[in-house]
């Protein structure tokens, strides 16, 4: 019999890699991912990286979805003028982040502002003109 393998526990985690790639979805998926590794790290693939490179290109990823405002940057997801619309209807209901966070998870089944898709927000904007106009922008949020 031969020596017991003992298994090496990778650089990174399963929840870790599963956060990751919900990350990169709204960036442009993985032609975003391997750009970047290739020219921030010089790297072909996602293996090929050190874990605080790893950790660093999750900050980096974070701060770009973070800033809903970069003209250019969207990818899929709500374009400038829809996120500052659905702001301005926030302020005008008189609703806290949250009332709005739990009105998007309800009716966009997204769990933040910034995973909107440009039809998704489309559609929360109309049901915030909607409330605006019918109910005079009564809180009626779950």
């Amino acid at each position: 019999m031969g020596a017991a393998r003992r298994r090496i526990k990778p650089w990174r985690s399963q929840a870790e890699l599963r956060r990751f790639w919900a990350l990169a979805r709204p960036l442009g998926g993985t032609d975003f991912v391997y750009d970047v590794i290739r020219n921030r790290y010089g790297a072909e693939k996602l293996h090929e990286i050190a874990r605080a490179e790893f950790l660093d290109l999750m900050k980096h990823m974070e701060k770009s979805i973070a800033a809903p405002c970069k003209c250019g940057t969207h990818h899929g997801t709500a374009t400038c003028a829809q996120y500052r619309r659905i702001m301005w209807l926030r302020r005008k209901l008189g609703w806290s982040e949250d009332e709005l966070v739990a009105y998007i998870r309800k009716y966009a089944h997204v769990d933040a502002i910034r995973f909107l898709t440009v039809p998704k927000a489309r559609g929360i904007i109309t049901g915030l003109e909607k409330i605006k106009t019918t109910k005079g922008g009564e809180k009626d949020v779950p």
